[in-house]
């Protein structure tokens, strides 16, 4: 188990404090604990575009904004690590105009904010399949990371075709290959064979460069404005289904 300092930072953010002899607020600061890892899962999209009458597209195209400002506010906040969890390998079940516009989206806001996440100093990083997303999404994915990697404020690691069952599959896949060439000793093979092939395909609740996601989130489990359980949240808005956990 890692430490309390492992897992959180304090930080002395701004508040608003109210005096006594002025209705107005005079600026103050108050320290908060900060966890250094947070995730979230974007869910409920569609959802809350229905509940407006819209397409489940425009909840998308929504909630694609939101992630820059939960971008910003983590920066904002000293997070040192958000993963979101964008597209999994069960988001192919949906219809193609959906998918479409999904991968669509993606692969535009990589292009339209390099130059953001360089002025800000975020570093991007992909975890997830190549196999069956368009080669020009691949391309901005693996740009995006190459363009990004001297950056150090924030590590924000997109989870895009990702999934459990699959990336669990593919570390036995590797596993027999290698016991198979001869490369490994099938009776060394432990927990720790496994989780050095995980750390490198599997979107990190624990992250290869950094420590376990101590706060997440699926957003549409968290109400209208869905956010991790930190100070001085990030609004969420449309990446909100207001729907039990687990609901499709």
């Amino acid at each position: 188990m890692g430490t309390s300092q492992e897992y959180f930072a304090d930080q002395s953010v701004a508040t608003q404090q109210s005096t006594p002899t002025d209705d107005k607020t005079a600026p103050g600061s108050a320290t908060i604990r900060v966890p250094r890892h947070v995730a979230l899962v974007m869910d409920g999209n569609g959802r809350w575009a229905a509940q407006r009458n819209r397409p489940r597209t425009h909840g998308h195209m929504a909630g694609q904004e939101i992630v820059f400002e939960t971008i910003d506010a983590a920066l904002s906040l000293g997070v040192s690590y958000l993963t979101v969890y964008v597209f999994s390998t069960e988001n192919w079940r949906r219809t193609e105009k959906e998918v479409t516009t999904i991968l669509t989206l993606v692969e535009d806001f990589l292009r339209e904010r390099e130059q953001d996440f360089l002025t800000r100093g975020v570093r991007v990083r992909w975890r997830g399949r190549a196999q069956g997303l368009p080669d020009s999404l691949v391309s901005a994915l693996r740009h995006i990371e190459e363009a990004t990697a001297g950056c150090d404020r924030l590590v924000y690691t997109m989870c895009v075709n990702h999934g459990g069952l699959a990336e669990i599959a593919d570390a036995a896949r590797e596993i027999s290959q290698r016991v198979h060439d001869g490369e490994l000793d099938p009776d060394r093979v432990g927990e720790s064979t496994l989780a050095d092939i995980l750390t490198r395909t599997l979107p990190p609740w624990t992250c290869s460069s950094g420590p376990a996601a101590n706060s997440a989130c699926r957003t549409s489990c968290c109400g209208t404005t869905p956010t991790p359980n930190w100070s001085s949240p990030p609004p969420c808005g449309p990446t909100s289904g207001n729907a039990p956990c687990g609901k499709p």
